[in-house]
């Protein structure tokens, strides 16, 4: 399984599982807000340019292809 924490999430958001995964941040209407490339199974994201509010976060195996979506709270 996928995890992503804390959350609520301020500079830094840690995503555990994801090895070799794309993970785009996706703004509550759906526009990207970012994308970034997992490649340890242990991966500390620099969120501090995404603006406060929810956000779903996409993490995809480049591999399988098998995508799992998380839902993450920006508050800054």
């Amino acid at each position: 399984g996928v995890t992503c924490y804390p959350n609520p999430a301020t500079n830094e958001v840690t995503i555990e599982g994801a090895k070799d995964c794309e993970v785009v941040f996706y703004d509550v209407v759906g526009r990207k807000a970012a994308l970034f490339a997992a490649i340890t199974n242990k991966e500390v994201i620099d969120i501090s340019t995404l603006q406060r509010g929810l956000y779903l976060v996409g993490i995809t195996d480049k591999i399988t292809g098998e995508r799992v979506t998380r839902l993450l709270r920006v508050a800054q």
